[in-house]
């Protein structure tokens, strides 16, 4: 199986990400991190290892907007993967 970063939001930083991604995530922070918790779970049950990388709204967007891609969840989990594993500082 595989080791799969998943990009963290934490209550703090919630409202930015609201922001970033335009309302199109759950709210408020409880029903993110319900539907966070059921995603971990279901990737932990089929044998993978979760690792949760914290994210800064600053940082991603800096990220997104160096390689031109969208803020969205899917670059968010992108992000966290680059950030563990060294290629972003």
């Amino acid at each position: 199986m595989a080791t799969i970063q998943l990009g963290y939001i934490s209550e703090q930083n919630f409202e930015a990400f609201r922001r970033i991604f335009d309302g199109n995530i759950a709210s408020p922070h409880s029903a993110w991190q319900y539907l966070f918790s059921k995603r971990v779970a279901e990737l932990q049950g089929g044998g993978n290892t979760i690792e949760l990388v914290e994210v800064d709204p600053n940082e991603f967007t800096a990220y997104c907007a160096r390689i031109k891609i969208k803020a969205d969840a899917h670059s968010l989990n992108g992000f966290a993967h680059e950030k563990a594993t060294g290629k972003i500082k």
